[in-house]
Parts: C-alpha cells; structure tokens; sequence
C-alpha cells in the first residue's frame, strides 16, 4: 500500500509553517494532526480529457461565454454535487479539439444528470452536443498539493454540512 507525503514549507520571510499534502489517489492520506484527520472527508481530484466534435469547436466557445455570463448561477450548483473546485482548460494551437477538466470535490454528492435545474440541464445539453462519443477519459492523480488553510476550510465546510 502507498502512502501519501506530508511536505512542510517554511516561509523565510514570514517565520511562518505551510503544511502541504500531497494525495496519492491509491493511497490513503496523511495528516499532521490525527484529531483533525477524523472529521476530513476524502477529497476526489480527476482531470478529464475530453474530445470535441469538430464541427462543434464554436458552439464550445458559446458554452464557456454562457458559463462567465451566469457564473454566480453556475457556482451554486457545485453544493449539490460535493463539487469544490472546477476548471476547464484547453490549448488553442496543439489541441484545439481537446478540452481538460480537472475537478475536486468530495464524497456523496448527486450527479448531474439528477438536478433539477435549468442549468444543469443545459449544460448536459452541451455535453451531448459537443463531445465526442466515448472520447472522455480520467486520467491518473498521482500526486495533489493542498494548503493546510484550504484544508481547514474544507473541513469547516464538510462539518457543516453533515
């Protein structure tokens, strides 16, 4: 069994500590404090590779504009999925077809496909109609860095909502 890494940076200009983890997705996750490590709930970090349709390369770009336009909109549906982070990222010159989400959430939380809301449903609309069939893939976290005041808040924040 692997086990994950617990890396301390000292900062030289503060005198200050930053605890860092790094998360091997196949192993399990070492805390600096045990009393802390009971109330965390694991966190999940995926980065997907997507293809686009070709024909759909400007039907995405309307996606992403939609998605700035009702950000505040978009940003509450992330709960209901456990979901704490999103980023989608794409290179213009290599791989102008080829879209990468990377995501960070927790356990337990409803899929997409279930929301009742008109955004959710929207956005699998997107899905549907710009990907490419069976192009997704997950490719392997191996290793995930996290400020301990990042973890703190999550923790704040799981707690809550148990």
């Amino acid at each position: 069994m692997k086990s994950s890494v617990l890396l301390m940076l000292i900062s030289a200009t503060m005198g200050s500590v930053f605890t860092y983890f790094v998360i091997k997705s196949s192993g399990p996750v070492v805390y600096a404090q045990p009393e802390v490590a009971a109330q965390r709930r694991p966190l999940k970090v995926t980065l997907y590779r997507y293809e686009l349709k070709p024909d759909k390369l400007d039907r995405f770009d309307d996606w992403i504009q939609f998605e700035h336009a009702h950000h505040a909109e978009t940003v509450e549906t992330l709960e209901r999925g456990k979901m704490y982070f999103e980023a989608i990222f794409r290179d213009r010159e290599n791989q102008k077809g080829v879209i990468y989400w990377l995501a960070i959430n927790g356990e337990g939380g409803s899929s997409v496909d279930s929301s009742p809301l008109e955004i959710d449903k929207q956005y699998e609309a997107f899905m549907h109609d710009t990907l490419k069939k069976n192009s997704s893939r997950a490719l392997s976290t191996e290793y995930f860095l996290i400020p301990e005041f990042v973890m703190r808040a999550l923790d704040q924040h799981q707690a809550a909502a148990h």
